[in-house]
């Protein structure tokens, strides 16, 4: 059915074939390259999908955790939203037995922030949906905590650094929305 000749020479191999079966080649490599670019764009929907669906979950699970529900204002009777003291100044005013828990509290929260900014760089989120919904967050609690968090990063430069790169670059973004 297929016309194939090889022809052994001493000196070079010759292998001839007749134009059906080159079409017929050609095609198979064509459509082998639209397989693989379809699969290519299936992974990187698919990844791109995930990656939003991670960040609406994590969204989610952080604004319903009970460190972000306001509850602390009955602990420690202050709102960093309508506070004009920092963190320094509203330390002063918790009573002796509350300051550990008001500390390990807002370390905690430090803590948090930092590991959605880590995951935000690293691609793991989304960084515009994280921003839509974190970014009040941020800028409150770096302009509340700063001079602690410059303390803190005096003691270990790492501690909350993607915390404070993204606080300082969605305040950026905020007074230039």
């Amino acid at each position: 059915m297929y016309d194939v000749t090889v022809n052994l020479k001493p000196d070079q191999i010759v292998l001839s074939t007749d134009d059906f079966t080159f079409w017929i080649s050609v095609i198979q490599i064509v459509i082998l390259l639209i397989s693989a670019s379809i699969v290519i764009y299936q992974i990187y929907t698919n990844n791109k999908w995930e990656r939003k669906k991670a960040t609406l979950d994590v969204n989610f699970n952080l604004m319903n955790h009970y460190l972000w529900d306001g509850s602390y204002k009955d602990d420690f009777g202050f709102d960093i939203y309508s506070t004009e003291l920092d963190y320094d100044g509203t330390l002063a005013t918790i009573p002796d037995e509350l300051k550990k828990s008001f500390i390990t509290f807002f370390d905690i929260k430090f803590n948090m922030l930092d590991t959605v900014a880590a995951n935000i760089k690293s691609k793991v989120l989304d960084e515009d949906i994280m921003y839509e919904d974190l970014c009040y967050y941020f800028d409150y609690y770096y302009r509340w905590g700063r001079l602690y968090v410059e303390r803190m990063q005096e003691q270990d430069p790492k501690i909350w650094e993607f915390f404070v790169e993204y606080a300082k670059r969605w305040q950026a973004r905020l007074e230039n929305d």
